[in-house]
């Protein structure tokens, strides 16, 4: 099993040692509330009966279909990716924990992993969209969620070989 330790600057500027694994199947169910939990903090514009209503599906079905990873310190799990072939399907972090570079952690691994990811992003959700921007992927095309019919963009990595 391949692990990434990194160390990163908190906040508070105290050092914190995190590794970054695959997900277990003893994980999903952490994932699967933390997916929950974030999602209807971030979404607010799609009904939070979806949301809930899509937990099992998404604990049981979708995570161990994809390729899950997860980012934990302290043997807590802060933050999890989640990979379909070049789409990064999912990038979740703890609410509290949002700022302190494990999203970059993150999506910098999924990056090494997918030279071409792409990801789509709901149009309403600007802290996402700014953040993805900012991490280098561009606005390719926008369209409708099939799941909630509610705007997103389909995002692209920015690379010298995609542009």
């Amino acid at each position: 099993m391949k692990k990434y330790n990194k160390m990163t600057q908190t906040k508070s500027s105290t050092p914190r040692t995190f590794t970054i694994r695959p997900a277990l199947a003893d994980d999903h169910t952490a994932i699967g509330a933390l997916w929950l939990k974030r999602s209807l903090q971030a979404h607010p514009f799609v009904a939070a009966t979806y949301w809930k209503e899509q937990l099992h599906t998404m604990s049981n079905d979708y995570l161990p279909s994809c390729e899950c990873w997860v980012l934990e310190a302290d043997h807590e799990i802060l933050g999890f990716s989640a990979l379909h072939d070049d789409e990064l399907s999912a990038l979740f972090v703890h609410a509290d924990r949002q700022g302190q570079g494990y999203g970059v952690a993150l999506l910098n691994h999924a990056k090494q992993l997918r030279p071409l990811l792409w990801l789509a992003v709901y149009e309403q959700n600007q802290r996402a969209l700014l953040f993805y921007q900012q991490q280098g992927f561009r606005n390719e095309k926008r369209q409708r969620c099939e799941n909630t019919q509610v705007w997103e963009w389909v995002m692209r990595r920015k690379d010298k070989d995609n542009d």
